[in-house]
């Protein structure tokens, strides 16, 4: 008595008889398909659960953008009010200083101070006689007076020589 399934066939052979395509197309009580967690792990990764990583992934990256923009911004908020703080105590450093000024100022450009310096330090006086002088308006009376100037110098330059001979006479007889 031969078993069935002991004789050999052919593995070139496509054509199968109806019997025995049939007999191959039932389960046989003795195979069992593979469903434990042996077949599981062999399986690999789910798409559904790869598909949540990436997400979780994109998510991460996202949150790790917005911090780091977040943090950028707080960073140049804050460089940015230093900046005020410190241009706002300049300017008040600049008032100040310029009310300092003005003080100063007053104080230096007032008359009574001036008139003190200049009669107690410098030994200045008031001038009691004031002197006028007028001057012409005319070319007529420029003339008259550039006449006038050059008989007053050709007098001062004769009073000057009568001066100065008498000054050497005064020399002679010492």
């Amino acid at each position: 008595m031969a078993f069935e399934g002991s004789a050999a066939r052919r593995l070139d052979q496509d054509l199968r008889t109806g019997y025995e395509a049939q007999r191959e197309s039932r389960p046989s009580f003795e195979v069992f398909e593979g469903k434990g967690l042996d077949a599981q792990v062999r399986q690999g990764v789910s798409p559904l659960f790869l598909s949540l990583m990436k997400l979780a992934a994109v998510v991460a990256v996202a949150i790790a953008v917005l911090g780091a923009m977040r943090v950028a911004l707080t960073a140049a908020t804050v460089s940015t009010l230093q900046a005020n703080n410190s241009l706002e105590i300049q300017i008040d450093d600049a008032i100040n200083y310029c009310k300092d000024l003005q003080v100063d100022r007053s104080v230096y450009a007032s008359a009574t101070r001036i008139d003190r310096i200049a009669t107690q330090n410098l030994g200045m006086e008031y001038c009691s006689d004031a002197e006028t002088v007028v001057m012409p308006t005319g070319e007529d009376e420029s003339a008259s007076l550039e006449e006038q100037f050059s008989q007053a110098g050709d007098a001062s330059s004769a009073d000057a020589a009568q001066t100065s001979s008498a000054a050497v006479g005064d020399d002679a007889k010492s």
